[in-house]
């Protein structure tokens, strides 16, 4: 479950908000598609960063980690409401041997920056009546990670991921 208070946006300098699944009908419209081998180049060009690429490697505070049927619905006008924008949307086909390929749909939010315009995409089809397993990486670059996979339809939400006191938090859905 959740550690702590939650993912510090105000200790991030991007939010890259990641969706896996196996269907590429779930990527949304227009959003481009990038070579693997270009993800980190192309997802920290925004933030300066002093590093050509973003480690895979967990190198961060694991915040959150196979959360159960998780609703990320009410993510995105969280970060709206916190200050972040959509900066940049793409996605990758990830081969995995032995198993299907899998999609990734990447979504890289930060604070506005002079020059960039905000993006917007349509997310209702990986938000609504969707759950996933949720994952939080809080890294010390302050480029941190929030992980969507194994999407399930026509299942309760369990648990919630949402913004509140500039913290992003996972929280079980109430039972009344």
């Amino acid at each position: 479950m959740l550690k702590g208070l939650g993912l510090d946006l105000g200790l991030t300098n991007a939010l890259l908000v990641k969706y896996y699944f196996t269907d590429p009908i779930h990527i949304p419209e227009g959003v481009k598609r990038i070579a693997k081998t270009r993800y980190a180049a192309f997802a920290t060009s925004h933030f300066q960063a002093r590093e050509n690429r973003i480690s895979e490697e967990r190198t961060g505070f694991r915040l959150a980690h196979n959360v159960p049927d998780t609703n990320s619905e009410y993510l995105f006008g969280g970060l709206y409401a916190a200050g972040l924008v959509l900066l940049n949307v793409y996605h990758w086909e990830r081969p995995r041997p032995g198993r299907e390929l899998q999609y990734v749909v990447n979504f890289t939010w930060g604070p506005p920056q002079e020059g960039l315009e905000e993006m917007s995409v349509k997310v209702e089809a990986l938000t609504h009546g969707v759950v996933w397993y949720s994952h939080i990486w809080q890294n010390p670059t302050g480029v941190n990670t929030i992980e969507f996979a194994g999407r399930r339809l026509g299942v309760a939400s369990q648990h919630v991921i949402f913004v509140e006191e500039n913290h992003v938090r996972v929280s079980p859905v109430p039972v009344y």
